[in-house]
């Protein structure tokens, strides 16, 4: 920043360049504002009920008095003039007093943007008591333990989360909670289950199955004569019907039924991936 020596003698050649210089010198004071922020409550600007109080503020690269009143929604920049006269008689401009208040204008600034800036004073203690919260977290053990697996509901061009990995042990299995009274499920790790059965006898339901053969019934032949119990028509490719007996007829094999293939055992599926957290 410029610096004037006015304490000489001899007098002080006071001029508008010198009072220019002056007005440029204590313009460097806006660049302060720059710490705050644009649109910051540097000082006062307290909200009282509808009212707010003077304060100082900073608005585009300006360092501003505010003046308060009656709480608005938006904020302007206002100008009041001072003349003074020359030694030609004339009234001009010397002074134009820049400050911020409420109202509306062509250029006007939403007052929920101004924001009060944080006290320096408290900087270092803010940053001593964030840094110990960081180190603080950074020492605290990872609430999800080690091991706990999860469901990845994400196609597999999608990466698995840092900390995570794929569960390979559950590839294409279904997860099934342990129960140590239970052979099947007794112990974490343990396998089981098939994607297809093939039944055997004993998986069978307790049924039977009977036939006939042709087992001769007196008086229902030609002439009164035997005649079979089961009477086939066309050459025996249709029209069976029993004739009548009163005896249990004996029992033959059927012809073999199915081809003895495994079926499916898979209850209705959406495929995911099983991920692990491993830290």
């Amino acid at each position: 920043m410029n610096k004037f020596d006015f304490n000489q003698i001899g007098g002080f050649p006071l001029s508008t360049n010198i009072l220019d210089g002056m007005q440029t010198a204590y313009s460097l004071f806006n660049a302060l504002g720059e710490i705050a922020g644009n649109f910051a409550i540097i000082s006062g600007c307290n909200i009282n009920g509808s009212t707010v109080s003077d304060g100082v503020v900073y608005i585009n690269g300006e360092v501003l008095a505010f003046k308060g009143g009656l709480l608005g929604s938006t904020v302007i920049i206002s100008e009041d003039p001072e003349n003074r006269f020359f030694e030609s008689g004339e009234s001009k401009t010397v002074l134009r007093k820049r400050f911020a208040t409420f109202g509306s204008s062509v250029t006007n600034y939403p007052w929920a943007d101004f924001k009060r800036v944080f006290p320096s004073v408290q900087i270092q203690s803010f940053k001593d008591n964030f840094e110990a919260r960081i180190t603080a977290l950074e020492n605290r053990p990872s609430p999800i333990p080690v091991g706990m697996i999860a469901i990845w509901n994400k196609p597999a061009n999608v990466p698995i989360p840092t900390g995570w990995q794929e569960c390979t042990d559950l590839k294409g299995r279904v997860p099934v909670g342990c129960d140590d009274s239970d052979n099947d499920f007794e112990f974490v790790g343990k396998i089981g289950g098939e994607k297809r059965q093939t039944l055997v006898q004993a998986e069978l339901p307790n049924i039977r199955l009977k036939t006939f053969r042709n087992l001769q019934v007196p008086g229902y032949g030609p002439g009164g004569g035997p005649n079979a119990a089961v009477q086939v028509a066309n050459g025996g490719k249709e029209n069976y019907y029993i004739t009548g007996t009163w005896q249990e007829p004996d029992v033959y094999q059927t012809s073999p039924l199915g081809s003895g293939a495994s079926h499916n055992n898979l209850q209705p599926y959406r495929v995911i991936r099983f991920i692990e957290y491993v830290g």
